[in-house]
Parts: structure tokens; C-alpha cells; sequence
């Protein structure tokens, strides 16, 4: 065999050698061993029963029954208005003073009575409220759990029932920021939400402005601020989009009066 002739054929076993590997790899079902490694809809309702249940054992969960369903009769306007399946948000309210709500795994919608105290009227609150259905209905709360702490740690609340990986897995969700490129998203939409519940999608950005004037202030907890990072360019764009709807006809949920009252009640 002429020299020259070596390379040609070992250049073409090895052509043929990747095309029969490539091939092979092609026939290989490969689900059974990638599907542990995306969260379906069943586990991810699951990992926020035990979250829930995380939280029902440390906390005090409200019990006041016109505040609940107040609140409720918000959430339900926000999703009757954007074709959002009612069922498909759990909301609970816990007393507590920091300012907070946030949400979890299988639509678990978390609010601290110190947001309802601290808002100005219920237009602001539809609009945190708007913002934390929006993470809900864009899949980012499974998608920060499984880019901060692993698929692993997810999966392992659902064999072992850790009260430590618990409350660690709760910590994360209740007080470190989503990314900046999804709390616009989440922004964004709740901007959205506001307008076709009719209620003036401005609010959500007062709401903001205020917060930030007070987030230096070290006497308020403004936990809310530690999910939800702050600054000049969110509030810009917030007010971008709420502009939008500038001419259309909007209304309070919830009268000033009985606002007041409601947060008495607390």
C-alpha cells in the first residue's frame, strides 16, 4: 500500500466510525434517564404541599376571614380577567410584619400581612399581587429553584422530607432576588394583568417608587426589596409600559374606606 494511501483510509474509518456512533446514539431512548432531570407538573405540586407545610409549622397562618376573602376576591379578579385557571393559585396569607409575598412550586402564593399594611390602597397591592401570579404562570419559580440549588436537592424534598433542606428551600424563596431578566418578564406581565383587570397598572410602579425612597431606611423590613431587587431602570421601564394604557378607563377594586379598614384589622 503507497503511503499516501494511509491517511485517506484511516481518515475514512474514522468518518465511518462516527457516523455508525452518531447512528447508534440516535436509537437510544434517552427519556427514562433526562426525565428525572425536569420537574413535571405533579412533582412540582408536591414540592409545594411540603413547602407549605414547611411554612404552616413555623409561622402563624391568618385566620381572619373578611381580609381572606378580600383578598381572594383580588386574586380572583386578577385571573378572571387574564383566562388564568383560579384553581391553579393556592393563596395563603401569614401574619407577619415584614413586607413580603412571593411565590412557590405548584402556584402557592405566599402574602405577609405587613404588605397589606403597608400599601396605599388595593390598587398597589393587585399589582404585587399581578407580579407574583405572573412568576407563577411563566414557570420561573422551578426555574430559580433548579438554577440555585440543583434538580438534585428538589427531588430529594420529595423522598426525604428534611426539615432543615425545608426551611433552606423556603429561605431561598422568600429571600433571594430572581434575575433581573426574569423579574422584568414577571414585571412586564403584571403590567399586563393590571390592564385587562382594569385597574390602573401605574400603581404597581408608585408602589415601587415609594419602596425605593424607604429601602435605606434600615427601621422598616423591607423584605420585599430582598426578592424583588430595586433601581432607577425597573421603575423606568414600569412606567414605560403602564404609559401605555394612559388613556384607558380604570378602577379600584377595593374603596379607600374599606382599604383603611382592612388594614386596621391587622
Amino acid at each position: 500500500m503507497k503511503a499516501y494511501q494511509k491517511p485517506i483510509i484511516q481518515g475514512s474509518v474514522l468518518v465511518g466510525s462516527f457516523a455508525l456512533i452518531w447512528f447508534l446514539f440516535q436509537l437510544i431512548n434517552w427519556s427514562p434517564i433526562t426525565k428525572h432531570k425536569k420537574v413535571d407538573i405533579v412533582s412540582e405540586k408536591k414540592i409545594g404541599e411540603i413547602l407549605w407545610e414547611g411554612i404552616k409549622q413555623t409561622e402563624k397562618v391568618s385566620s381572619d376571614a373578611l381580609v381572606l376573602g378580600k383578598l381572594d376576591s383580588l386574586v380572583d379578579g386578577i385571573c378572571l380577567s387574564n383566562g388564568i385557571k383560579r384553581n391553579s393559585i393556592a393563596l395563603h396569607l401569614v401574619e407577619k410584619n415584614e413586607m413580603n409575598a412571593f411565590a412557590m412550586p405548584g402556584g402557592h402564593l405566599v402574602v405577609y400581612t405587613g404588605l397589606i399594611k403597608k400599601t396605599k390602597n388595593s390598587d398597589q397591592l393587585c399589582g404585587v399581587l399581578a407580579h407574583e401570579i405572573a412568576h407563577i404562570q411563566l414557570n420561573h419559580v422551578v426555574e430559580k429553584l433548579t438554577a440555585e440549588i440543583g434538580i438534585t436537592v428538589l427531588f430529594s424534598l420529595l423522598t426525604n422530607g428534611d426539615a432543615h433542606l425545608i426551611q433552606e428551600v423556603l429561605r431561598n424563596l422568600s429571600s433571594t432576588s430572581f434575575s433581573r431578566g426574569l423579574e422584568k418578564e414577571a414585571d412586564i406581565k403584571a403590567i399586563w394583568y393590571m390592564n385587562k383587570t382594569k385597574i390602573n397598572p401605574i400603581a404597581l410602579s408608585e408602589f415601587m417608587k415609594i419602596m425605593s425612597q424607604e429601602e435605606d431606611d434600615f427601621s422598616n423590613s423591607l423584605e420585599w426589596f430582598s426578592t424583588h431587587p430595586s433601581s432607577k431602570n425597573r421603575l423606568a421601564y414600569l412606567r414605560k409600559e403602564a404609559s401605555k394604557y394612559a388613556k384607558q378607563s380604570f378602577r379600584s377594586p377595593v374603596s379607600g374606606n374599606e382599604w383603611t379598614m382592612i388594614q386596621q384589622r391587622l
